[in-house]
C-alpha cells in the first residue's frame, strides 16, 4: 500500500455512514492490550459528525459471545457515543458472555444484524443511501476449525453491501485477508498498545475517504487524502472549587482544587448525573437513557416503549415497566390492556 500520494486535510471528514466496531474483549486479550481501545475509539469517532443525519456508531464487544453495547439507533451524539465507548471498556460488566474465547464469526454475524436491524428489533429500518462500514479487530489467529466460519460470515456480510475493515494483532491466519473487503482495508500490528495510536490517522483517513466516494482509492494509493486527528480541547475550572461533568464523556467528571481540574472516572456502570452532581447508575442518567423529564415531577409515557413509563422526581427519569404485558396509558396515567391504549410507537 502507498501511504504517501496524498494531501493533508484538516477539516472534519464529510459524508454519511453507519459504522459498527467489533472489539475483542475476553480474557484472551491481556489487560494492557485491551485498555488502549477506549482512548483509540474516542479519538477515532472524533473524525466524524455524529448525529442522526450524518454518522451513526454501533459498538460490539465480543468473546465467546458478542454483545451489542450500542445499537446504531436510536441516534446518539458525540457525547453519548464517547460515553458508551467507556462503558464498553468496562469489560467486567460483560464477563458472563465473553469468557476466555474469541468467536470472530459470531461478532461479524452480529455486526451484519446490527446494520439490518439498527434498533435491535424489527420495527426500525436501516438508513438508505449511506455507507455501511464494519471494523473488526482480531487478536491472533483463529483456530483452524473455526476459520471457514469466519470467512463465510465475512462473505455474507460483504454481500449485504457492508464494507469491512480488518485490524489484526500478532500473527494472523489465512482467514484474516478474507475478512477485509480489499487490501486497503487490512491493517496488522504487533500489539494493540503500540499499534492503535500508529494506525489511528490511517484508519480515520480511510474511513473518511470511503464515506466520500469522490476519491480514487487503489492498492497503489490507499490514502489519497489524509486527515490528522483533532487536537484535544483544554478544560478550565469555572471556579476555584467545583465539580462538573466532562463535556465530552458522561463517564468522567472534573474536580477542581484551587482552580486546577483533575479528571476522574465514575465507578463501573455509573455515569455523572448533572442533576445529582455525582455519579449515578447509568439507567438514571439521561446521557445514557436518552430520556429526559418533560417536567420535574410526574408520570410520563416512555418515548420508545409502550410498555414503560417515566416516573420523574426532581428531573430524574426513573424508567418503570407495566406488569403483565400491559401498556402505559398517557390519558389516565395507568397501565391498561393494549387495545385500550393509543400508543404512537405502534
Amino acid at each position: 500500500m502507498n501511504f504517501f500520494n496524498c494531501f493533508l486535510v484538516t477539516a472534519e471528514c464529510p459524508g454519511k455512514a453507519d459504522i459498527v466496531f467489533a472489539i475483542p474483549g475476553s480474557s484472551a486479550v491481556a489487560g494492557e492490550e485491551f485498555f488502549p481501545f477506549e482512548d483509540f475509539l474516542v479519538k477515532l469517532v472524533d473524525y466524524f459528525d455524529i448525529d442522526g443525519q450524518n454518522v451513526n456508531i454501533g459498538l460490539i464487544i465480543y468473546g465467546q459471545q458478542p454483545v451489542a453495547v450500542s445499537w446504531l439507533q436510536p441516534y446518539k451524539n458525540q457525547l453519548q457515543t464517547n460515553t458508551r465507548i467507556t462503558l464498553m471498556s468496562e469489560r467486567e460488566l460483560y464477563s458472563d458472555k465473553l469468557n476466555h474465547k474469541l468467536d470472530v464469526a459470531k461478532a461479524i454475524s452480529l455486526m451484519r444484524h446490527m446494520f439490518n436491524t439498527p434498533y435491535g428489533f424489527p420495527m426500525a429500518r436501516p438508513r438508505s443511501g449511506v455507507a455501511r462500514l464494519g471494523i473488526v479487530f482480531t487478536n491472533g489467529q483463529t483456530p483452524a476449525n473455526e476459520r471457514n466460519a469466519v470467512i463465510n460470515a465475512a462473505k455474507i456480510a460483504k454481500a449485504d453491501d457492508i464494507t469491512i475493515y480488518a485490524l489484526g494483532r500478532g500473527r494472523t491466519g489465512p482467514e484474516f485477508p478474507e475478512i477485509g473487503s480489499d487490501t486497503c482495508k487490512l491493517f496488522s500490528m504487533a500489539s494493540f498498545i503500540d499499534g492503535l495510536p500508529s494506525v489511528l490517522p490511517y484508519l480515520g483517513s480511510s474511513l473518511c475517504t470511503e464515506m466520500d466516494r469522490g476519491h480514487n482509492v487503489s492498492s497503489g494509493n490507499c490514502f489519497p487524502r489524509f486527515w490528522p486527528p483533532d487536537s484535544q480541547e483544554q478544560v478550565s475550572c469555572p471556579s476555584m472549587t467545583s465539580i462538573f461533568m466532562d463535556p465530552n464523556n458522561c463517564a468522567y467528571y472534573y474536580s477542581c482544587d484551587l482552580g486546577v481540574p483533575a479528571r476522574e472516572r465514575c465507578p463501573a456502570n455509573m455515569l455523572f448525573d448533572t442533576y445529582a452532581m455525582s455519579c449515578n447508575y447509568k439507567e438514571a442518567v439521561s446521557c445514557y437513557s436518552l430520556i429526559s423529564c418533560p417536567s420535574p415531577r410526574g408520570l410520563f409515557p416512555h418515548p420508545a416503549d409502550c410498555s414503560k413509563f417515566l416516573n420523574c422526581f426532581d428531573n430524574i427519569p426513573y424508567v418503570q415497566k407495566c406488569p403483565n404485558a400491559l401498556w402505559y396509558n398517557r390519558m389516565n396515567g395507568q397501565c391498561e390492556a393494549p387495545f385500550k391504549v393509543n400508543c404512537p410507537m405502534m
